[in-house]
């Protein structure tokens, strides 16, 4: 997953303009942690 957070990272940052790695940047990121995903996952199981 930190592959593709960093990743995801780097491609916002080059289309916002900001081309750099930042607080900002992470957040435009579509990322969902691990406990905003397993909430995801049991809502689908219910």
């Amino acid at each position: 997953m930190a592959d593709y957070l960093l990743t995801e990272a780097a491609v916002v940052a080059i289309e916002s303009g900001e081309e750099s790695i930042d607080q900002r940047t992470l957040l435009m990121t579509t990322y969902g942690g691990p406990t905003e995903r397993r909430r995801l996952f049991e809502r689908e199981c219910l």
